[in-house]
């Protein structure tokens, strides 16, 4: 999740919310919802443990990730304004 964090910022300035706590939260969740698994479920599942084994399962889990983010809900804001 950490690899996200930049698209997790660039998010919530293309949809102008404030970057805090509450933001992080409710984005993890929407992002993990695309899997359609919960978060628990997320965590725990053998398929989705796979993306923390390696780097380059890593890598290629943010890459989707961001592709996942970027097609959430867009706009302009800065979170620090």
């Amino acid at each position: 999740m950490l690899m996200l964090l930049p698209d997790f910022w660039n998010k919530a300035i293309s949809t102008q919310t404030k970057f805090d706590k509450k933001y992080s939260e409710e984005t993890i969740s929407k992002f993990i919802s695309t899997f359609g698994v919960t978060k628990d479920e997320f965590f725990t599942c053998d398929m989705h443990k796979l993306y923390f084994r390696e780097k380059t399962n890593t890598e290629a889990f943010a890459e989707q990730g961001k592709i996942k983010l970027q097609q959430m809900d867009s706009g302009n804001f800065n979170p620090l304004g």
